[in-house]
């Protein structure tokens, strides 16, 4: 009687393994390029906290919307830049524009923070991709779509 003795695997079984393997891999770096894009886009919103409080506070003072940085009582675009944000400047009607590094991101790099006076004298807050170079909707976190 012949013995069978074992060989391992072949090379359509290793090709195989390898195919499936990269797929997954593709799979996982994308999910994680996007999961990367929300968190600078998260911290963007973080650093937008005191400019928010800026136009609230011209808001309630002054009983309209601040046009600009100096008018909202903060500080200049330039004073929150980061390595993943360029500049957060208030705009006309008290919007307060996000602007991101392109580095990070590409030309698309604009998020908009826009307030809206609710009947009771309270500004409402939401969150758009900015008309012109706005970033992909899909980074905008759920809480802040409106």
């Amino acid at each position: 009687m012949q013995q069978r003795r074992e060989r391992g695997f072949t090379i359509v079984e290793l090709m195989a393994v390898v195919a499936i393997v990269s797929i997954l891999a593709v799979i996982a770096m994308a999910a994680y390029s996007d999961y990367a894009a929300r968190a600078q886009v998260s911290e963007g919103i973080g650093l937008a906290t005191e400019v928010k409080q800026g136009v609230m506070q011209a808001f309630y003072i002054e009983g309209s919307l601040p046009n600009n940085n100096a008018a909202a009582g903060i500080g200049t675009p330039d004073t929150y830049q980061t390595d993943i944000v360029n500049s957060i400047g208030v705009g006309t009607s008290g919007v307060i524009t996000i602007h991101y590094n392109t580095t990070l991101m590409t030309t698309n790099n604009k998020l908009q923070l826009i307030p809206t006076p609710d009947p009771n004298g309270n500004l409402q807050w939401t969150c758009k991709p900015a008309t012109t170079n706005g970033i992909k909707l899909t980074y905008v976190p759920p809480a802040c779509r409106g």
